[in-house]
């Protein structure tokens, strides 16, 4: 699964975690990036939050490929985002504008979320 953001102005400056349900963080989403991501089979809620709640729940099937774009709309004091699934034909042709999102550096003496 790959989750994306196309470079835009409305939002630029704006980015967001993205979360699964137990809200382990997977990757904080900037304009232009993506991230790729395995995740468990079965029903899987993803969100992201600033002044308000987005989320996407998919049912994931071993081998399959799926897009969840990010989007920011205008919000009262900071952008909020929308997160939604994309058909892998339009994704496809959207994701080669977008830079890999890079894994955070571990701090010293912390585990990531996907080690614990």
């Amino acid at each position: 699964m790959y989750f994306y953001r196309p470079s835009g102005f409305v939002g630029g400056a704006v980015a967001y975690d993205i979360k699964t349900a137990d809200n382990n963080v997977i990757t904080t989403l900037h304009s232009g990036g993506y991230f790729p991501y395995y995740s468990n089979t079965g029903e899987n809620e993803f969100w992201a939050r600033t002044e308000s709640r987005s989320s996407v729940t998919l049912d994931v099937k071993p081998g399959g490929v799926y897009f969840v774009k990010g989007t920011v709309g205008v919000g009262f004091f900071v952008g909020r985002p929308h997160l939604i699934v994309v058909p892998n034909e339009i994704a496809e042709k959207e994701i080669v504008e977008c830079k890999l999102i890079p894994l955070p550096a571990k701090e010293e003496g912390k585990d990531s979320a996907k080690e614990k």
